[in-house]
C-alpha cells in the first residue's frame, strides 16, 4: 500500500485554482496543503483567507504562520471560522522576511515562544493542530531539542522538511538528523524534501516504514503526475504527460483570463506556471515562454512545446 501524498503549500504556485484543476486532471493527492495565512498591519490578510476557502471537491489543510500568541489566536479564529477542523502551523519558512519577524523556522530557535504558541493553538475548541517544520533554524540539532516539547501536545501530525532554514531549498537533505527525529517523535510523521521520482518516494517509504505520509512540493510542480505515478506504480508516457499538462494549463489559462485584469497580468501568472514545470522539456522554448511579452507569442510557444 502506498503512503498518502501531501501536496506542499507553495506561495505563488499552488493557488486554489491550481489545487482544484490538479485534483481533477491528475489526482491521487491525499491532502492539498494551502499556503499560509499571515498577519499584516495587525489584521489577517483577506486574500489569504479567500484562497483557502473550503472546497467540497478536495481535501485541504490550511496553514498559518505566526510570531506570537496574539497572531496565533487571530489566525486560528479566522481560519476556523471558514469551517476547518484542522490547521497547520508553519515552523519551516526559511525566508528572512518572515523569520526576521520571529515567524516560520525562527520559532524553532525560540522554545519559550513556541511553547506559548502551541499552548494558544491547541486550546482552540474543535480545531486540531499540526505543524510543518525544518530540522532547525541554524542547526539540525534543534529538532531534537524541541521534540520533547512537541510530544507534549495533541498534534494531528508533524511534517519535517529535512533541511535547516539557512539552506532554504539548496543542498542535500540531512537524512541522519531526520532519522534521529523519526525515532524521537511520538506523533504521526510526514517526510518532506527532494522527492522528485517514484524511486525516491519508495526509498523513503522503505527506510522509514512508520511514516504517515510524504509531502512533495517542487517535485509535483515539475511533474504534476508524480503522485498518480507513485500510487499506480507506473509512469506516464511523455505523450500522456504532455497531454495532461496541456489540460491543466488550459484550465488555469482560462481561469486567469476570467479573474485577472489585462493580458500582461495573465501572461505573468502563466509564465510563473513554467518555473519548475517539465524541467526536461525543450530548453529554448521554455526560455522563449519565460521572456516573451506577448500573450499570443506565449500561446504559440506553449503549443509548440506541448506538441513536440
Amino acid at each position: 500500500m502506498s503512503l498518502p501524498i501531501y501536496f506542499a503549500p507553495l506561495q505563488g504556485f499552488t493557488s486554489a485554482a491550481y489545487r482544484l484543476f490538479h485534483s481533477q486532471i491528475f489526482g491521487n493527492v491525499a491532502t492539498y496543503c494551502v499556503p499560509f495565512a499571515r498577519i499584516e498591519h495587525g489584521v489577517v490578510r483577506v486574500r489569504d483567507l479567500r484562497d483557502m476557502c473550503p472546497n467540497p471537491n478536495l481535501n485541504q489543510l490550511p496553514q498559518i504562520i505566526v510570531a506570537d500568541v496574539v497572531e496565533t489566536k487571530q489566525l486560528v479564529e479566522a481560519v476556523s471560522q471558514l469551517g476547518y477542523q484542522q490547521i497547520d502551523i508553519n515552523l519551516g519558512c526559511p525566508y528572512p522576511m518572515q523569520t526576521g519577524k520571529g515567524r516560520g523556522a525562527a520559532l524553532l530557535a525560540n522554545a519559550d515562544n513556541l511553547r506559548q504558541v502551541l499552548d494558544a493553538a491547541c486550546v482552540a475548541n474543535g480545531v486540531q493542530m499540526s505543524v510543518k517544520m525544518r530540522l532547525g533554524f541554524a542547526s539540525a540539532d534543534e529538532c531534537l531539542q524541541i521534540a520533547p516539547l512537541l510530544n507534549q501536545y495533541p498534534l494531528h501530525h508533524v511534517t519535517v522538511h529535512a533541511r535547516i532554514a539557512s539552506q532554504q531549498y539548496d543542498g542535500d537533505c540531512n537524512m541522519t538528523a531526520f532519522g534521529e527525529f523519526y525515532k524521537t517523535c511520538k506523533h504521526q510523521l510526514i517526510y518532506n524534501g527532494n522527492l522528485t521520482t517514484i524511486e525516491q518516494i519508495q526509498q523513503i517509504e522503505n527506510q522509514f516504514p512508520n511514516l504517515a505520509g510524504v509531502m512533495i512540493g517542487r517535485g509535483l510542480l515539475a511533474n504534476p503526475a508524480l503522485a498518480s505515478e507513485y500510487v499506480k506504480g507506473a509512469m506516464l508516457s511523455k505523450t500522456e504527460l504532455y497531454k495532461k499538462v496541456g489540460q491543466l494549463h488550459a484550465e488555469l489559462f482560462a481561469h486567469n483570463k476570467q479573474v485577472l485584469e489585462g493580458p500582461m497580468q495573465v501572461l505573468l501568472h502563466m509564465q510563473n506556471f513554467w518555473q519548475y514545470l517539465l524541467p526536461d522539456a525543450d530548453a529554448k522554448l521554455k526560455k522563449k515562454i519565460g521572456k516573451t511579452r506577448s500573450l499570443s507569442s506565449y500561446e504559440s510557444y506553449v503549443s509548440q512545446l506541448l506538441n513536440a
